[in-house]
């Protein structure tokens, strides 16, 4: 089998892009009535990991990546040229809002609409998803500042951080 995890990484890239303006929209208007919040679109779209990316401007965000995590083979009795694969593949976001509690509320309205844009599809590039509910993960909210040359310590140079972590898992042989 072919070592397929770059396809379906950007594959599952080529989805979000396609639909996110659309799933953000549909999770904006949900809350209106609620607690109402602009959900502004992603900036920014990446492959692969960026170690680099809380050093980046707010102007930047949000900021979505998919990145390839890992593969691993399924032993199965179908013999010599057959097996099947579970391969992971990670999307990532950081979101930036005024206070911390504006941080908190964009990233988990953006896992909301991430959530509803993978769900949207079960299969990528030949694997289908394995959970329909994938894990999600929050971190918390973290100063950041708005510029390269922001001060941290005057507040007006710095807004807030959120990151979220999406474990999307396929199976499947490609």
């Amino acid at each position: 089998m072919p070592f397929d995890i770059e396809h379906l990484t950007r594959a599952v890239k080529t989805q979000l892009e396609t639909v996110m303006a659309a799933k953000l929209d549909a999770v904006e208007a949900e809350w209106a009535a609620i607690d109402p919040l602009t959900l502004p679109d992603v900036v920014t779209w990446y492959y692969g990991h960026k170690p680099t990316v809380l050093e980046l401007p707010s102007a930047s965000f949000p900021f979505v990546a998919t990145i390839p995590a890992r593969r691993a083979t399924v032993r199965t009795g179908y013999g010599w040229g057959y097996q099947d694969q579970n391969q992971v593949v990670y999307v990532d976001w950081f979101v930036v809002g005024a206070d911390e509690t504006t941080a908190d509320k964009l990233c988990s309205r953006y896992a909301q609409a991430l959530l509803a844009a993978v769900q949207a599809q079960r299969a990528y590039y030949g694997y289908d998803q394995l959970d329909f509910e994938p894990g999600i993960e929050l971190s918390e909210a973290s100063r950041h500042p708005k510029t390269a040359a922001a001060n941290m310590f005057n507040d007006a140079e710095v807004d807030f951080i959120k990151m979220g972590r999406m474990t999307l898992e396929f199976g499947g042989n490609g």
